[in-house]
Parts: C-alpha cells; structure tokens; sequence
C-alpha cells in the first residue's frame, strides 16, 4: 500500500479522530509496541500489534526496509535474548495505540498515538485528496515512508534496556506481553498456566472509546445512535428440543430497534441438533414474517451444542457473530450495542447478561415480543451476584458459603485476570457462557472454534472462553442491553442426568486446561 504521513505536532488527534470516524466508518482501536535496536549499519524493530508480534530490518545505507516477519509466541523471548546477547541491549521503545480506519477492501488511515515521532496520522494515498479536504490540511504538510525512516534513524531519542541485571524484561515489555498472554516464560505451556500470566484489564481501551462515541465500553447505552455506524452480524442459534421458544427467539431479533435494510442485513442461522421433530416446521409458516436472511440446517442425529456451533459458524457471512440459545431472547437494543463495541475493539469476546423468567411470563408472549423488549431492570444472572452453599461446585469446592458479587469485585471483569479465583470455584473463564456471545470471526477461528470433546450439558463454553483468553483477548460485559432467559426442564432429561453430565464435563475440562501445548 501506497502510504504518506502527517505529523500532528501541535494538532489534536481526537478531532481528526472523530472527522475519520464521520466521514469513513468506526476504527479499530489497536494496541501496538515497538522496539527499535540500532547499529551503525541497520536498525532492526520487533513490534506487537494487539496479540501478534513481527520482526522487520532496515539497512541505512540502501534505505531499503524487510518485510514483515511474523513471529509464533514461542520465538519472541528467545529473539530478545538474541538482541540482548548481540550488545543491543539498549533499546528504543514506544507504546503506540491505533486507530485504523478501513472499508471492507483496505486501511484508509491509521492514526498512530505515541510514536517514537509524537502521535502520526498514516494516509493510504488513494484516499489523500479527501483526507486532505476534510481535515483541511496542505499537502506540502505530508511526509513520505522513507523520509519519516530517516528521521527516526538519525534522531536522538533516549534508550532503555531490554533486561535488567537480574534477566527481567523491561516493564514496558512485560505489561504488554501480559495484556495479550504473550509469554516470555520459559519450560512447559499449559492452557492453565497462559491464562495465569493474562491480564484482563481492557481499561486501555476506555478512553479512546468513550471519546469517539460518547459512552464507556462496558456501561452506558449509545446516547446517541447512529445507524450509519452499524454493521450487521451473523447470529448462530443451535437448536435442540426448542419448538417452545425458537419463534420468540427469532422474533426477538426481527424486533430489534433498527432500520427495516439493517434488520434485512442480518444473516441468522439456525443449527437443528438432531431433535425429535425439525425446528423448520415450527418456523415455516412464520418464514414471511422476518426480513432477515435466515438458514435453518437440520442434523439428523443430535450432535452437542460444539458441532452445531462450529457448522453455524462455517456458514456465518459477516466478520462478527452472535452465538445464542434457542431459548433466549434479546432486548431490542442488544444488536447495535454489541455491534459498534465489535467493530472498535478487537481481540474481544462481549457477553451481556440474562433475566431468567418463566414461560408464563408476559414478557414471553409473541405480542409483547414483536414489540421490541426492554433492556431487564431485574437481571438475576449468576455472573453478577451469586449464592454459594458448600454443597455447590464448579472445577472446585467452594471456600466458604455466602453470597459473591462476582462483576463488582472484579471492577466489571477488568481484575478477573492473572488466573484469579473468588471462593475457589469462580474464575474468568466461567463468566464466559455461551447463552449470548459476540466476537468477530477472527477470533473464532484463532481458537478452532468450539472443542467437541466435552458431551451433554456444561463447559464447552467455558473451555472455549479459557482457549480464548490464553490466545491474547479479553472478556468484557456490556450492561448496556441484555436477554432474557426462558426457564425449562432439563435438556439432559432430569437434574440427576445434568448433574452426571457435569461432573464427566469437569474431568475433561481439568485435563485439558493441564495438558502440554
């Protein structure tokens, strides 16, 4: 790609921020490190962008640069030991965030915060002459690739070390190398032991997204919402004995309170895991009720929730996804809050939290439904505040019995990372329940999507989640919208049968957190 600079100097970039946000769409907000090691002849950066880590050179006397290579995990202390070793243990470092703005064929502009050079805006030149006009910049102000190179190489910018005397990274290595688990440990890797160096911390983020649009990340409702910046999701729905509430299910989403084209935009896909009776013959004579795009695939013999998501997720259309129950329903507002925090945070799983009523509840009738539901004032999701008896178990056995308000003492999940555990049993990975799950597809297949190993009820989504927090993302709640839970009878056939399922499900799931990556 063709590409210029402008250097902001004096200017604001939370202007420029949001005129790019107007005119293009909303940026991804990216977290980049870039450590720069210097010699008479060539200069040398490996730089993280989010969870990923590439290495790339640049002689000074051809002022020619590498391409990016890119790095697995593995390699990354094992190369900084290489500098170190090599008398290039001072470094330069700087803690850039992005804000990447793109359509859906390339960058358009990346406004970079933090460089070694101050906060930089990096144009695609194809899309120069509009940036120019609307930011009302010259274009003698634009500085090229080479010319920004050589003032990095020749400007005195002060160093660091990579290590201390006692073999510990720089600080500044080590909390980003936390944030995404990437691991700079040495010995064995288990799936355990990544989440234990993992941050869950996403309060980087919060500044930049609450500037751009008006309201935090995990809290507040849009005030004021903008269609325009709303991209539509695939939703994957697996369906196993459901002829009760899969029509509430779908109607909720033909409800929700978008435009008639972005509502038709959405791709709704629903996976019919080998029930009795198929699932399209419930939804068939209401077909010419919902606008959306919808597919319904029938399994012929139950296959377990992880199979039925993997096969919605390899028909999904969009870069984000929905994963939801067939027994769930969405507050009207639920799809453009996920929506617009999917596509400005990436390496993120967002999940929202449920009110379970009964099926005679009135905000389960089809009227009420068709209408649009209202976020719950009255959430009683087990995430958020939870009773513990000694009796009860998740991997462990309780500590002592009381109640936990688990998303308060975590500050929203940000300090639910490290491996933390509240009374024994609760950690981050538990919070992570695949009644309602947004993510952008990226991610899923990053992780291999749902392990198919664990059979009957309990824990796949909590080992996905684990999977997903060791690659390098973050959980965060969004308070902001919610669904709502229609309570039934045991899908295993009775309390007795779950409990069994469970407890097989925790022996799996202790195996594979312990097993050797």
């Amino acid at each position: 790609m063709n590409k210029t600079y402008l250097q902001l100097n004096n200017r604001e970039w939370m202007p420029i921020a949001r005129k790019l946000k107007e005119t293009f769409s909303l940026p991804k907000i990216n977290l980049n490190l870039a450590i720069y090691c210097k010699n008479e002849n060539q200069s040398l950066e490996i730089g993280f962008i989010n969870n990923k880590c590439y290495l790339r050179g640049r002689d000074k006397i051809s002022s020619k640069s590498t391409p990016n290579m890119w790095l697995e995990n593995k390699n990354i202390k094992f190369l900084l030991r290489i500098f170190n070793n090599l008398g290039t243990e001072k470094v330069q470092i700087s803690e850039i965030v992005q804000l990447d703005y793109s359509d859906d064929k390339e960058l358009i502009a990346s406004l970079r915060i933090g460089t070694l050079l101050g906060d930089l805006l990096m144009i695609n030149k194809n899309y120069k002459e509009k940036i120019i006009d609307i930011l009302n910049i010259k274009e003698s102000d634009l500085l090229e690739s080479e010319t920004l190179d050589n003032i990095i190489t020749t400007k005195n910018i002060p160093t660091e070390p990579l290590f201390n005397k006692f073999n510990v990274p720089n600080p500044k290595i080590q909390t980003y190398t936390d944030r995404f688990a990437i691991d700079l440990l040495s010995g064995v890797t288990t799936l355990s032991h990544k989440i234990s160096a993992k941050s869950n911390d996403y309060g980087i983020y919060e500044n930049y997204y609450q500037n751009l649009l008006g309201h935090s990340i995990d809290c507040d409702r849009a005030s004021q919402k903008n269609e325009e910046l709303f991209k539509p999701l695939s939703i994957i729905i697996a369906s196993y004995n459901s002829e009760s509430t899969i029509l509430k299910t779908l109607y909720s989403i033909q409800s929700q309170d978008l435009s008639q084209k972005n509502i038709a935009a959405l791709d709704v896909i629903v996976v019919d895991d080998g029930w009795i009776n198929p699932i399209m013959d419930i939804i068939k004579p209401h077909l010419k009720y919902f606008t959306f795009s919808l597919k319904v695939v029938r399994l012929e013999q139950n296959q377990g929730l992880s199979i039925a998501r993997n096969m919605g997720y390899q028909l999904s259309r969009y870069e984000n996804i929905l994963f939801m129950d067939s027994d769930v329903m969405l507050a009207k507002n639920y799809l453009y809050e996920h929506s617009i925090r999917l596509q400005t945070i990436p390496n993120s799983l967002f999940v929202s939290f449920k009110e379970n009523i009964e099926p005679d509840n009135k905000v389960a009738s089809l009227d009420v439904i068709k209408k649009g539901l209202p976020v719950s004032t009255n959430l009683n999701d087990k995430r958020i505040t939870r009773s513990v008896s000694s009796d009860v178990r998740w991997l462990n056995k309780t500590v002592s019995e009381g109640t936990e308000e688990l998303l308060g003492e975590t500050n929203l999940f940000k300090n639910f990372g490290y491996g933390r555990t509240i009374n024994g049993c609760f950690d981050l990975p538990s919070m992570v329940v695949g009644h309602n799950m947004t993510m952008n597809k990226e991610l899923v297949s990053s992780v291999g999507g749902f392990c198919t190993t664990f059979s009957g009820w309990g824990l796949e989504d909590a080992y996905f989640g684990a999977r997903v927090i060791a690659n390098g993302n973050f959980i965060i709640p969004i308070l902001s919208t919610s669904v709502y839970h229609i309570n039934h009878p045991p899908r295993a056939g009775s309390p007795e049968q779950q409990l069994i399922e469970h407890k097989q499900n925790t022996e799996i799931y202790n195996k594979l957190m312990r097993q050797q990556l």
